[in-house]
């Protein structure tokens, strides 16, 4: 199933000037902090990092909905007999993900610092439907429904050097979540959110 693909937030218009700078220096052969007059890439990924920090937590605060986030080619259809399916989902990929231009972002935070990651032709692939084991039925597990993220490249923005290489694929350990249902509420089970997000900074 396909989504209609998302519309800019206003709400992430800083970032998404940063993006396009971003394009813009990479296609003249430039460091982007040359372009901003800040005196290194570190200079220019902690400003970026504290814009896109903002923008999320203004987000949030505000209650945009996260359908503007949902990436194309996804389906994020839930079953209509399951209250709250939709909106558990979207607020995981709200937390993870924005959507700008042509590609999508995330952040790492793994690292001691955040990383700030760019996605190329992303893709969330799903639902898979996951077996409930008889231990699981036993504790209110009704069902549970598996996503994969697949994208055709990605590459990091390091505060020495600003972005780096393109490498195919997708990060190692963003590759999925998982939801399950149990008491009649679906909930995140499984995903990267602990090592990927735009809310949160180590």
């Amino acid at each position: 199933m396909h989504l209609n693909r998302p519309t800019l937030s206003t709400k992430g218009g800083i970032l998404f000037c940063l993006v396009c700078l971003f394009a813009i220096s990479s296609a003249k052969g430039q460091n982007p902090s040359e372009s901003t007059g800040l005196s290194s890439p570190s200079s220019f990924s902690e400003k970026m990092l504290h814009d896109l920090t903002a923008a999320m937590h203004d987000r949030v605060a505000r209650n945009e909905k996260a359908a503007d986030l949902a990436p194309p080619k996804a389906n994020l259809a839930p079953p209509k007999a399951d209250p709250g399916f939709d909106r558990i989902k979207r607020n995981f990929l709200d937390e993870i993900l924005l959507h700008k231009g042509t590609s999508w972002f995330t952040q790492y935070l793994d690292s001691g610092y955040p990383i700030p990651v760019e996605l190329r032709e992303f893709q969330i692939e799903g639902p898979h439907p996951v077996s409930v084991t008889e231990s699981e039925q036993k504790i209110g597990i009704k069902k549970k429904v598996s996503y994969q993220f697949r994208s055709t490249s990605f590459r990091q923005f390091e505060k020495k050097g600003g972005w780096g290489e393109w490498k195919t694929g997708i990060p190692a350990s963003f590759t999925g979540f998982t939801m399950m249902q149990k008491g009649g509420i679906w909930q995140i089970t499984e995903s990267p959110a602990k090592s990927y997000s735009l809310l949160r900074n180590k």
